[in-house]
């Protein structure tokens, strides 16, 4: 937001205004005097859960068409052709 603000308003020079993460990093190493107190966007958010957790298949899933009986490949019914 700050980057965004300065370029908006012409505040610095474009090639001198650092990207927005490359600013939290300064503030968070402490080369800028602003602290994380000050920033009131940065507190707000959650971060995110980094553990990825794999899914399972919701859907339960009937027979496989792999496991048909062998009769109904013959398709001498009506029906199952």
């Amino acid at each position: 937001m700050a980057v965004g603000f300065a370029t908006a308003h012409d505040l610095f020079d474009p090639s001198i205004i650092p990207c927005t993460i490359t600013l939290y990093g300064w503030i968070d190493k402490g080369i800028v005097r602003t602290m994380n107190m000050d920033l009131l966007e940065k507190l707000s958010h959650k971060p995110k859960d980094s553990s990825y957790r794999s899914q399972t298949n919701k859907r339960i899933l009937g027979q496989s068409i792999e496991q048909r009986p062998a009769e109904i490949d013959d398709r001498q019914t009506f029906g199952h052709w």
